[in-house]
Protein backbone atom coordinates (compact mmCIF):
# COMPACT_ATOMS: atom_id res chain seq x y z
CA UNK A 1 0.00 0.00 0.00
CA UNK A 2 1.21 3.40 -1.03
CA UNK A 3 1.50 6.46 1.84
CA UNK A 4 -0.08 8.62 -0.37
CA UNK A 5 -3.73 7.65 -1.64
CA UNK A 6 -4.96 9.90 -4.77
CA UNK A 7 -8.84 9.86 -5.27
CA UNK A 8 -11.71 11.63 -7.00
CA UNK A 9 -15.43 11.70 -6.76
CA UNK A 10 -17.22 9.41 -9.24
CA UNK A 11 -20.98 9.31 -8.99
CA UNK A 12 -23.41 7.61 -11.20
CA UNK A 13 -25.38 10.62 -11.86
CA UNK A 14 -24.15 12.42 -14.22
CA UNK A 15 -20.96 10.20 -14.94
CA UNK A 16 -18.09 11.89 -15.40
CA UNK A 17 -14.71 11.38 -18.02
CA UNK A 18 -12.40 10.25 -15.94
CA UNK A 19 -10.60 8.11 -18.72
CA UNK A 20 -7.61 10.84 -19.01
CA UNK A 21 -6.82 10.88 -15.17
CA UNK A 22 -6.84 7.27 -14.93
CA UNK A 23 -4.69 6.43 -17.79
CA UNK A 24 -2.44 9.31 -16.65
CA UNK A 25 -2.19 7.11 -13.15
CA UNK A 26 -1.57 4.18 -15.08
CA UNK A 27 1.64 5.55 -16.46
CA UNK A 28 2.78 5.74 -12.41
CA UNK A 29 1.49 2.83 -11.46
CA UNK A 30 -1.02 4.71 -9.41
CA UNK A 31 -4.01 2.90 -8.25
CA UNK A 32 -6.48 6.03 -8.55
CA UNK A 33 -9.04 5.37 -5.46
CA UNK A 34 -13.08 6.52 -6.38
CA UNK A 35 -16.37 7.35 -4.31
CA UNK A 36 -19.41 8.23 -4.88
CA UNK A 37 -22.57 6.26 -5.41
CA UNK A 38 -25.82 7.82 -6.84
CA UNK A 39 -26.89 11.47 -7.92
CA UNK A 40 -23.78 13.99 -7.78
CA UNK A 41 -25.26 15.99 -4.46
CA UNK A 42 -23.61 19.47 -5.64
CA UNK A 43 -19.96 20.83 -4.81
CA UNK A 44 -19.61 20.79 -1.31
CA UNK A 45 -21.73 17.61 0.07
CA UNK A 46 -19.46 15.88 -2.92
CA UNK A 47 -16.36 17.11 -2.32
CA UNK A 48 -16.22 17.94 1.43
CA UNK A 49 -18.77 16.27 3.15
CA UNK A 50 -18.88 13.14 1.16
CA UNK A 51 -14.51 13.14 1.19
CA UNK A 52 -14.55 13.56 4.78
CA UNK A 53 -16.40 10.32 4.85
CA UNK A 54 -14.90 8.52 2.39
CA UNK A 55 -11.48 8.56 3.97
CA UNK A 56 -12.44 7.65 7.48
CA UNK A 57 -12.96 4.13 5.56
CA UNK A 58 -8.73 4.51 4.63
CA UNK A 59 -5.41 3.83 5.90
CA UNK A 60 -2.86 5.85 3.99
CA UNK A 61 -1.36 8.50 6.22
CA UNK A 62 -1.17 10.83 3.24
CA UNK A 63 -4.50 11.99 0.99
CA UNK A 64 -4.46 14.01 -2.51
CA UNK A 65 -7.80 14.90 -3.86
CA UNK A 66 -8.17 15.95 -7.71
CA UNK A 67 -10.76 16.95 -9.27
CA UNK A 68 -11.22 14.07 -12.37
CA UNK A 69 -13.05 15.20 -15.70
CA UNK A 70 -10.30 17.89 -16.01
CA UNK A 71 -6.71 16.57 -14.51
CA UNK A 72 -3.97 14.41 -15.23
CA UNK A 73 -1.00 13.80 -13.08
CA UNK A 74 2.23 13.53 -14.30
CA UNK A 75 4.41 11.76 -11.33
CA UNK A 76 5.12 8.92 -9.01
CA UNK A 77 3.40 9.09 -5.85
CA UNK A 78 6.88 9.10 -4.19
CA UNK A 79 7.60 12.44 -6.05
CA UNK A 80 4.60 13.83 -5.21
CA UNK A 81 4.35 13.09 -1.40
CA UNK A 82 8.29 14.04 -1.48
CA UNK A 83 7.42 17.82 -2.73
CA UNK A 84 4.76 17.73 -0.18
CA UNK A 85 7.03 17.27 2.45
CA UNK A 86 9.35 19.84 1.40
CA UNK A 87 6.48 22.72 1.82
CA UNK A 88 6.38 21.70 5.37
CA UNK A 89 2.60 22.27 5.76
CA UNK A 90 -0.52 19.83 7.36
CA UNK A 91 -2.11 20.66 4.18
CA UNK A 92 -1.30 22.01 0.88
CA UNK A 93 -4.36 23.62 -1.56
CA UNK A 94 -3.99 24.07 -4.90
CA UNK A 95 -4.03 27.94 -5.79
CA UNK A 96 -5.54 30.19 -9.21
CA UNK A 97 -5.43 33.19 -10.29
CA UNK A 98 -8.92 34.71 -9.55
CA UNK A 99 -10.66 34.80 -6.58
CA UNK A 100 -13.93 32.61 -6.87
CA UNK A 101 -16.46 32.53 -6.20
CA UNK A 102 -16.51 35.58 -4.45
CA UNK A 103 -14.24 38.05 -5.47
CA UNK A 104 -15.17 40.76 -2.76
CA UNK A 105 -12.81 38.39 -0.31
CA UNK A 106 -9.60 38.78 -2.59
CA UNK A 107 -8.40 41.58 -0.15
CA UNK A 108 -9.00 39.10 3.03
CA UNK A 109 -5.84 37.28 1.62
CA UNK A 110 -2.86 36.98 2.97
CA UNK A 111 0.15 37.99 -0.39
CA UNK A 112 2.55 34.93 0.82
CA UNK A 113 4.60 35.17 -2.20
CA UNK A 114 4.55 38.26 -4.11
CA UNK A 115 6.13 36.60 -7.61
CA UNK A 116 3.16 34.35 -7.60
CA UNK A 117 -0.40 35.53 -9.39
CA UNK A 118 -1.39 32.27 -7.94
CA UNK A 119 -2.24 33.58 -4.32
CA UNK A 120 -6.56 32.30 -4.31
CA UNK A 121 -7.79 28.85 -2.88
CA UNK A 122 -8.80 26.51 -5.78
CA UNK A 123 -10.48 23.61 -4.14
CA UNK A 124 -10.06 21.33 -7.41
CA UNK A 125 -6.50 19.66 -5.72
CA UNK A 126 -5.99 19.70 -2.27
CA UNK A 127 -3.33 17.35 -0.18
CA UNK A 128 -2.41 16.26 3.47
CA UNK A 129 -2.02 14.73 6.45
CA UNK A 130 -4.83 12.29 6.39
CA UNK A 131 -5.67 13.06 10.05
CA UNK A 132 -5.81 17.19 9.43
CA UNK A 133 -7.73 16.53 6.70
CA UNK A 134 -10.67 14.90 7.99
CA UNK A 135 -11.11 18.02 10.22
CA UNK A 136 -10.99 20.16 8.25
CA UNK A 137 -13.70 18.90 5.92
CA UNK A 138 -15.63 17.76 9.00
CA UNK A 139 -15.36 21.61 10.07
CA UNK A 140 -16.51 22.86 6.71
CA UNK A 141 -19.39 20.14 6.92
CA UNK A 142 -20.95 22.18 9.70
CA UNK A 143 -20.77 25.08 7.73
CA UNK A 144 -22.38 24.14 4.82
CA UNK A 145 -25.39 25.19 4.99
CA UNK A 146 -24.36 28.74 6.02
CA UNK A 147 -21.70 28.86 3.23
CA UNK A 148 -23.36 27.65 0.40
CA UNK A 149 -23.09 24.29 -1.40
CA UNK A 150 -19.77 25.20 -3.29
CA UNK A 151 -16.60 23.27 -2.12
CA UNK A 152 -14.61 26.06 -3.11
CA UNK A 153 -16.44 28.80 -0.80
CA UNK A 154 -16.42 26.54 1.91
CA UNK A 155 -12.08 26.24 1.75
CA UNK A 156 -11.95 30.11 1.11
CA UNK A 157 -13.91 30.86 4.61
CA UNK A 158 -12.45 28.09 6.49
CA UNK A 159 -8.79 28.99 5.16
CA UNK A 160 -9.99 32.71 5.97
CA UNK A 161 -11.76 32.46 9.16
CA UNK A 162 -11.34 29.57 10.45
CA UNK A 163 -8.06 27.71 11.75
CA UNK A 164 -7.68 27.21 8.37
CA UNK A 165 -4.85 29.52 7.99
CA UNK A 166 -2.84 27.94 10.89
CA UNK A 167 -2.01 24.65 9.35
CA UNK A 168 -2.58 25.24 5.37
CA UNK A 169 -0.25 26.41 2.71
CA UNK A 170 -2.00 27.67 -0.89
CA UNK A 171 0.54 26.18 -2.95
CA UNK A 172 1.48 29.96 -4.93
CA UNK A 173 4.70 28.00 -6.30
CA UNK A 174 3.04 26.18 -7.99
CA UNK A 175 4.89 22.93 -6.53
CA UNK A 176 2.54 20.15 -6.58
CA UNK A 177 -0.61 21.57 -8.64
CA UNK A 178 -0.40 23.98 -11.75
CA UNK A 179 -3.95 25.42 -12.56
CA UNK A 180 -4.43 26.07 -16.12
CA UNK A 181 -7.11 29.18 -16.48
CA UNK A 182 -6.94 32.33 -18.65
CA UNK A 183 -2.92 32.76 -19.47
CA UNK A 184 -1.61 30.00 -17.51
CA UNK A 185 -0.62 27.80 -19.96
CA UNK A 186 1.50 30.33 -21.87
CA UNK A 187 3.62 30.24 -18.49
CA UNK A 188 4.93 27.29 -19.07
CA UNK A 189 7.88 25.75 -20.38
CA UNK A 190 7.86 22.66 -22.83
CA UNK A 191 9.28 20.92 -20.11
CA UNK A 192 5.88 21.45 -17.55
CA UNK A 193 7.76 23.33 -15.29
CA UNK A 194 6.54 27.08 -14.27
CA UNK A 195 7.97 30.25 -16.13
CA UNK A 196 7.18 32.13 -12.66
CA UNK A 197 8.08 29.40 -10.16
CA UNK A 198 10.36 27.69 -11.82
CA UNK A 199 8.81 24.18 -10.03
CA UNK A 200 7.72 21.55 -12.06
CA UNK A 201 4.02 20.43 -10.73
CA UNK A 202 2.50 16.94 -10.32
CA UNK A 203 -0.45 18.14 -11.20
CA UNK A 204 -2.48 19.86 -14.13
CA UNK A 205 -5.68 21.04 -13.66
CA UNK A 206 -7.63 22.60 -16.70
CA UNK A 207 -9.81 24.03 -14.84
CA UNK A 208 -12.74 26.62 -16.04
CA UNK A 209 -12.88 24.35 -19.05
CA UNK A 210 -9.20 25.77 -20.65
CA UNK A 211 -8.40 24.33 -23.78
CA UNK A 212 -5.23 22.09 -24.54
CA UNK A 213 -5.42 18.93 -21.97
CA UNK A 214 -4.50 16.41 -24.23
CA UNK A 215 -1.94 18.37 -26.03
CA UNK A 216 -0.23 19.24 -23.01
CA UNK A 217 -0.59 15.37 -21.64
CA UNK A 218 0.86 13.85 -24.57
CA UNK A 219 3.85 16.38 -25.01
CA UNK A 220 4.30 15.89 -20.75
CA UNK A 221 4.10 12.46 -20.63
CA UNK A 222 5.29 10.95 -23.63
CA UNK A 223 1.64 8.82 -24.44
CA UNK A 224 1.34 9.87 -28.11
CA UNK A 225 -1.58 6.93 -27.55
CA UNK A 226 -4.04 9.36 -26.25
CA UNK A 227 -5.95 10.65 -28.79
CA UNK A 228 -8.45 12.85 -26.67
CA UNK A 229 -8.60 16.59 -27.41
Amino acid sequence: MSDLLIFTCDYDTPRIDLSLLRRSCELYDIELATYGTGIYPGHALAKIRDAAKFLETREEPFVLFTDGADTFINGTSKSILEKYQQVGSLILVSAEKNCWPDVNLSTHYPIVDRRSPWRYINSGGWMGERGAVIEALLSMSDNIDNWGNDDQLCWTKWYLYRKGRLITTIDSGCNVFQTMASAASHELSPDGSNAVTHNTPSVYHFNGRSPGIGNWYRMLTGDMGWKGA
